[in-house]
């Protein structure tokens, strides 16, 4: 593909991360394996008082975040991004910043991001959608029809081309909750957190095999699985409840989940027993939130970050002990008027 005068002068520009037509997309040859850029944990969110996005990061989340780069490009979102990293490259899934529809731009450094691709067909959503990569497919989740249905797509060449959208359960959400999906690398279990609207409980739609179609199975149309904690009771977020956060640590996947105060609690998802929609609680932090909570792992070490209840600072915690006692907080050098998204590596 030859370059355009432009796209040479930016390439002259990111040489240190390589040359490529911003206008295309990254196949599967083309994606190169990098490092997080130097660093081991990334942030991004939406502004405080604007649509922009952000990115923050560090090697010590026990003493700093570096001072807030805005994406280029204007790219801009009505909720706080999904951000995948994979095989060497940043995924942003987002709400347009003025529509409802779903974008995806991406990154090789976290710092230039391609422009993003046009809406991707038939996904449209007032919340943040939930970003994973199942069998080598890219995946998005969302909330679609005004906050009644729940709903994925799927591109098998990471960004070129989408499938239609697929509903997977009905009566879901808040109409601004966001949507988490991550995948257990111990049973390859493709599992989709939201919340009822009817009940306010978190659900789990789980799928570990594809049916006749090559799409997740994800069994019946309807509401999904409530989880549940070890004595059978839901886990109950209300209006508090705008997206958990999920990481897999250690080999068992951990959400951060705020209760029915909007208090956050650390637990492991199917902890309680080989039964997989229990819960068992790890720590509650006494720190309260009101929108999406993000959550990772590196090294052993667990990560939490989280809009503050009663102000637009973001807050970080850490753990070296699998999430049982967590440090004090640390302040990221900006506000947000949304949730926050971590990725590490």
């Amino acid at each position: 593909m030859k370059h355009s005068f432009l796209t040479l002068l930016i390439c002259i520009t990111l040489f240190v991360t390589g040359c490529q037509d911003p206008g295309s997309t990254p196949k599967e040859s083309q994606r190169v394996l990098k490092s997080l850029s130097g660093y081991s944990f990334w942030m991004f969110f939406r502004g405080q008082s604007s649509t922009n996005l952000y990115s923050s990061k560090t090697n010590d989340p026990t003493s700093y975040w570096t001072y807030p780069q805005q994406f280029n490009n204007g790219l801009a979102s009505g909720r706080v991004p999904s951000v995948l990293h994979w095989d060497g490259w940043f995924y942003a899934a987002y709400k347009g910043g003025s529509t409802n529809n779903i974008y995806l731009s991406y990154s090789q450094d976290g710092s230039y991001w391609y422009p993003p691709s046009s809406a991707i067909s038939g996904a449209s959503t007032t919340g943040s959608p939930g970003i994973v990569v199942w069998n080598n497919e890219l995946y998005i989740f969302f909330i679609g029809d005004g906050g009644q249905n729940l709903w994925y797509v799927k591109s098998p060449d990471f960004g070129s081309t989408w499938t239609s959208a697929v509903k997977i359960a009905t009566n879901p959400v808040l109409v601004t909750s966001g949507v988490t999906a991550i995948v257990d690398p111990a049973t390859n279990a493709l599992t989709v957190f939201y919340e009822d609207i009817n009940e306010n409980h978190l659900k789990v739609k789980q799928a570990t095999t594809t049916n006749g179609n090559g799409n997740p199975d994800f069994g019946t149309l309807g509401t999904g699985v409530t989880v549940t904690d070890c004595n059978n009771s839901g886990l109950y977020g209300g209006q508090y409840n705008r997206g958990v956060g999920a990481t897999v640590h250690n080999g068992a996947v951990y959400i951060a989940y705020p209760d029915s105060n909007g208090y956050i609690q650390i637990r492991i998802f199917g902890g309680c027993q080989s039964y997989t929609v229990k819960s068992s609680i790890v720590a509650s932090l006494g720190v309260r939130t009101q929108e999406k909570i993000a959550l990772t792992s590196v090294n052993g070490r667990l990560v939490l970050a989280y809009k503050g209840y009663d102000s637009y600072t973001i807050y970080s915690h850490y753990s070296d002990d699998n999430g049982a006692n967590w440090s004090s907080f640390i302040t990221a050098p900006a506000g947000t008027a949304s949730g926050v998204a971590l990725v590490g590596g």
